[in-house]
């Protein structure tokens, strides 16, 4: 018998009861501790994350949609995907979600069929609970921002993998004997 996972509990967190969140708009500053970082880093696959702070406001706009707007600021360090050389990172990005509140976890909508619109605006995220994650949006959105492929500005690629010269690509392509098998 296999006991099912318990829910992921997110390495930065702070929270709002949706009750608490009215149509006067309000803000909330945020800072990852040491051990939030420390954890946020390993989830994110980064050598370490050494500063983590954000700015959000938000409100309600009618009675379900909650409106997020905030800013974040960071400073991680990556591996060159070339050099293979820890790299210090600034990073910062704004952002703004809607969400929309089902408190009490409300009938989900209907599934539907939609248009992908890369240069739209996206759909709400549904909140089921009875709190907003402040922080666990904040690893969200810095998360987008991580490049993939991380580069030191001074990484050079080896001549072969830049194109090098004919000859020492021919010399060292494991092929070349059978050139002189025709």
């Amino acid at each position: 018998m296999t006991l099912p996972d318990a829910p992921r509990v997110p390495e930065f967190s702070r929270t709002r009861a949706l009750a608490a969140i009215t149509q006067n708009k309000s803000r909330m500053r945020l800072t990852a501790n040491e051990q939030e970082r420390r954890d946020l880093a390993v989830r994110l696959g980064l050598v370490a994350l050494d500063r983590l702070s954000a700015e959000v406001t938000f409100y309600r706009r009618g009675k379900e949609m909650i409106v997020v707007q905030g800013a974040f600021d960071s400073h991680y360090v990556q591996t060159c995907g070339v050099t293979l050389e820890p790299m210090g990172v600034d990073g910062a990005g704004e952002f703004e979600r809607e969400f929309v509140a089902r408190e009490g976890g409300g009938e989900q909508p209907p599934a539907r069929i939609v248009d992908f619109d890369a240069t739209g605006k996206d759909d709400p995220d549904v909140v089921t609970g009875d709190t907003l994650d402040f922080g666990e949006l904040v690893a969200e959105e810095l998360a987008l921002t991580i490049d993939p492929f991380p580069r030191r500005s001074d990484a050079e690629l080896p001549a072969r993998a830049r194109g090098g010269s004919e000859e020492v690509i021919e010399k060292n392509n494991p092929f070349h004997i059978l050139k002189d098998l025709k």
